[in-house]
């Protein structure tokens, strides 16, 4: 990978390595705070209706991490068009 690119690939890096902690704490939110409740049973075709609830909000943190994700891909992109621009 040329040197004019690198800093863009670490962006990259830090966003996918944000993305597995993320991923972990959803998975570990969702186990913890949601459930599945049968609401209803269609007697002819033996169908169940299922609501998913939950027992306590989405947290913050969540959401501040979508966004830092988003923001280390964005600075990739940033970095990789002013590389792209500095080559011209």
């Amino acid at each position: 990978m040329r040197d004019d690119l690198l800093d863009a690939q670490a962006a990259i890096d830090s966003g996918e390595a944000q993305f597995r902690i993320f991923s972990r704490r959803i998975r570990t939110w969702e186990n913890e705070s949601v459930e599945t409740v049968i609401v209803g049973l269609n007697p002819q075709s033996g169908k169940k209706a299922v609501v998913a609830r939950t027992k306590r909000p989405f947290p913050a943190l969540i959401s501040a991490e979508v966004g830092a994700i988003i923001g280390s891909f964005r600075s990739a992109l940033d970095l990789l068009a002013a590389s792209l621009a500095r080559r011209r």
